[in-house]
């Protein structure tokens, strides 16, 4: 199951969780946050909060294309959020929030201020609790966002609809399509 990325959005919440916490944060904890506002997202609504892919790494998971938008800093991403210095990244030009509903920024400020002022060990540690989360070594494997939908009491046939649905945005977000079901 895999789901179109939004870079408009990841770069939006990026500079609306910076800006939550005085324009700059910790990569790290940047990271984590827009990870766990795509796993939130797919629980409470079915779908992710920016439809990234995500990975489990040996210091936990993460949005993995945010992340290489986070180590690249190019594109629209790269001109709103800085490349990281040491360790922090900040808004260069606020983006504006037009992408982000109401759900999405509530969403973001719980996040933010649950996690945004922690240090590394206390947010690595808390990650290495997330049940998707395994011990991949050096390594790292994709997290199918089922097995994060199992974990959030989804049934088998509500995962069943949320694939359905997963499918259809797939085929939208190329150029031309049409629903399924519209009529010509």
């Amino acid at each position: 199951m895999s789901f179109p990325f939004d870079e408009t959005k990841a770069t939006q919440a990026a500079a609306h969780a910076l800006k939550r916490v005085g324009g700059s944060m910790n990569a790290y904890n940047l990271l984590k946050i827009l990870y766990l506002a795509n796993r939130e997202s797919l629980v409470q609504r079915g779908i992710p909060f920016t439809g990234d892919e995500l990975r489990d790494l040996p210091d936990g998971p993460v949005a993995q294309t945010t992340y290489d938008l986070l180590k690249g800093s190019v594109g629209y991403w790269g001109r709103h959020i800085s490349k990281r210095v040491g360790y922090e990244v900040r808004v260069l030009e606020d983006p504006g929030e037009g992408a982000l509903s109401e759900y999405e920024t509530r969403l973001l400020d719980g996040l933010v201020d649950r996690f945004g002022r922690l240090k590394y060990d206390e947010l690595r540690a808390e990650a290495h609790r997330w049940p998707e989360h395994t011990e991949t070594g050096s390594g790292a494997h994709v997290i199918d966002p089922e097995e994060i939908l199992r974990s959030g009491g989804y049934t088998e046939e509500e995962i069943g609809r949320v694939r359905v649905s997963a499918d259809e945005f797939v085929r939208l977000d190329r150029p031309g399509a049409a629903p399924t079901n519209s009529r010509a």
